[in-house]
């Protein structure tokens, strides 16, 4: 299924320009986000003329989720928050039934000082993965910044909104810029266009007849249905409907949990472009000081959904139902696949097969390095289990011999790292058993036999 194969998950963090994939992060609170390759580069713009990109990216499978945007928010606006990255009315009181009422899902306790620095949290467990809302497009440029710098925390200090997290990176937001704000050159991780953001909603390359686009961003011409996720995840989406007056959705979050319509995806694999939350995106409108949402949204009708469809609103305003996703261009590692476990006995060549291993932009592999443990027999001033030896080669297999120093039935680690495009993958690993010789089992049998009989006849 093509959605599975170009979802990748990633921590969202830029390192020299290229994705920073780590299976365990170093702090609890960094931002995972899922990847969604965009390929079929070059591609024609449909009959709006919207839609063409030039080259690969990759899109957030998801919009950004008010715990995504609380681990932002507890990086850099504890001490102050001059850019008011948090809006009062996310912690606001909830309504009873009442759409029209702006409020979210993010609470905020303390007093913002160095003694006693604001902390931020979720709502209740029922918000956190849910879009976060009430947020200017400032407020989203700071965040994809923030992702672009490797989400700094600079701890409990004053200022802690500066260019090395969130005033420059993707966007360069220190004084004196002033709008249009653009992308700049090394942008890692932005906001996408709305030509970005209209190819991974609509734009399928393998479209019966030849690539080209579907009317809704559920890889259909026909309007989705705006059932509850759980009674109804295919061919659906988050609005209102407007013959029944119906929300998928009803209080208090109205915003449904993002993804949770699992067979509603576009043909490439993004989740919630249609309903749910409108969406900024980089694009400026008619004025230099306004932007593009795209997408519909819970409060809005299906009028909002189709290819073309799209809202220009002020770049500093806010509502309940805007919200955003990221994109990335970053290029991503190698995948090591070290295969095994093997064994094999004494003076027995074993092949150490890394074919499993791939790189996910498609990029060749050029080297494969093997570390094996304790291959070289102990020498003068080395353990007496031996010493590592490390294989680099350009061959995806690789023999080598069971040397004669492991003891039988002993275990040794191996380590394998590609190489491709520049990047090293994180190791994989596997292992090599060393099988007793039939002969030398049944010479060890033989002594154990004749021990037992001794003791016997005492």
């Amino acid at each position: 299924m093509r959605a599975q194969r170009n979802v990748v998950r990633s921590v969202a963090t830029a390192v020299a320009g290229t994705l920073l994939l780590a299976a365990a992060a170093a702090r609890a609170d960094l931002v995972t986000l899922e990847w969604v390759r965009i390929d079929h580069e070059g591609n024609d713009p449909d009959d709006t003329g919207r839609g063409a990109v030039a080259d690969f990216y990759r899109m957030a499978e998801h919009e950004v989720t008010n715990a995504q945007y609380t681990a932002f928010l507890n990086a850099v606006a504890t001490v102050g928050d001059p850019n008011e990255l948090y809006h009062p009315n996310m912690g606001a009181a909830i309504p009873a039934n009442n759409p029209n009422r702006e409020y979210g899902g993010i609470v905020r306790t303390g007093s913002g000082t160095l003694a006693d620095p604001w902390v931020y949290s979720v709502r209740d467990a029922g918000w956190a993965e849910r879009p976060v809302n009430l947020v200017e497009w400032l407020d989203c440029a700071r965040f994809a910044n923030w992702l672009h710098n490797a989400q700094p925390e600079p701890g409990t200090v004053d200022p802690q909104q500066t260019a090395a997290t969130t005033e420059d990176g993707a966007y360069d937001l220190l004084p004196p810029s002033t709008y249009p704000l653009s992308r700049e050159p090394d942008a890692v991780v932005f906001l996408p266009t709305l030509d970005e953001w209209y190819k991974a909603a609509y734009y399928d390359p393998d479209k019966l007849g030849g690539p080209g686009y579907w009317n809704y961003a559920t890889g259909s011409d026909t309007p989705p249905d705006n059932n509850d996720p759980a009674s109804d995840p295919e061919d659906s989406a988050n609005y209102w409907n407007e013959g029944t007056g119906l929300f998928a959705t009803g209080p208090a979050y109205f915003s449904t949990e993002v993804g949770a319509y699992t067979s509603s995806l576009s043909p490439f694999g993004t989740a919630d472009q249609n309903g749910n939350i409108y969406e900024w995106t980089e694009t400026p409108g008619t004025s230099s000081w306004q932007r593009i949402l795209a997408g519909g949204s819970w409060r809005n009708s299906s009028a909002g959904l189709p290819a073309g469809s799209h809202t220009t609103q002020t770049a500093f305003l806010v509502k309940h139902y805007w919200g955003f996703r990221v994109a990335t261009n970053a290029d991503e590692p190698p995948v090591a696949d070290a295969d095994g476990p093997h064994g094999g006995l004494w003076g027995e060549v074993v092949t150490l097969d890394g074919r499993g291993s791939y790189d996910p932009d498609g990029d060749p592999i050029v080297t494969y390095e093997w570390t094996i443990e304790d291959y070289n027999a102990p020498g003068p001033g080395d353990p007496p289990e031996g010493t590592d030896e490390v294989i680099a080669t350009s061959n995806s297999q690789t023999d080598i011999t069971i040397p004669a120093h492991w003891l039988w039935e002993s275990v040794h680690g191996v380590l394998l790292r590609v190489f491709a495009n520049g990047k090293w993958s994180d190791p994989d690993s596997t292992t090599i058993r060393v099988i007793p010789e039939p002969a030398s089992c049944l010479l060890v049998l033989g002594g154990l036999a004749a021990i037992l009989r001794r003791r016997r006849r005492r």
